[in-house]
């Protein structure tokens, strides 16, 4: 009888919570497409609007929208190239297989992208320096530095 009260408790703890967590992700991920759309032009005519609106809207899920977009504008013009695509970079046939089995197990699973994502974000693509928080990182270019340092400052101050 223990034994189907403690697989009931868990069935319900497990209920309760997998499935907030699956609606708040699909939330984020919409919050995330539409400041995507703001850094594309698309959400609105108004470049002003969609800076704020995609400022506001990324700040809300703690990514850097200004940081981001330098690094989305990067991967467009990079898309597909092996070595100077920004947000994936493919890891070399020769150290994959050089890599443990778990390390090659961990790459592949759900689970891996939830930690990556925000050491990407702090610390960009293995190889490349600066992050997507610091105005002042390599990331942000000399002419973009001061559009960014603004926004940024007046994103934190409210």
């Amino acid at each position: 009888m223990d034994d189907i009260s403690l697989g009931l408790s868990l069935s319900k703890s497990l209920s309760t919570t997998w499935a907030p967590s699956a609606e708040e992700g699909t939330i984020f991920w919409a919050i995330f497409v539409v400041g995507h759309d703001c850094d594309h032009g698309s959400f609105s005519e108004n470049p002003n609007l969609n800076n704020i609106v995609g400022h506001i809207l990324h700040s809300s899920i703690l990514v850097p929208y200004h940081g981001w977009i330098i690094n989305h504008m990067t991967h467009h013009q990079n898309h597909g190239h092996v070595e100077n695509d920004e947000s994936w970079v493919l890891l070399p046939e020769k150290i994959y297989k050089n890599l443990d089995l778990s390390i090659k197990f961990l790459r592949h699973k759900v689970h891996f992208p939830l930690f990556a994502y925000p050491l990407y974000l702090w610390s960009r693509s293995p190889g490349k320096k600066g992050s997507h928080f610091n105005p002042y990182s390599d990331l942000v270019k000399s002419r973009e530095s001061s559009n960014t340092t603004t926004l940024v400052d007046i994103g934190e101050t409210c």
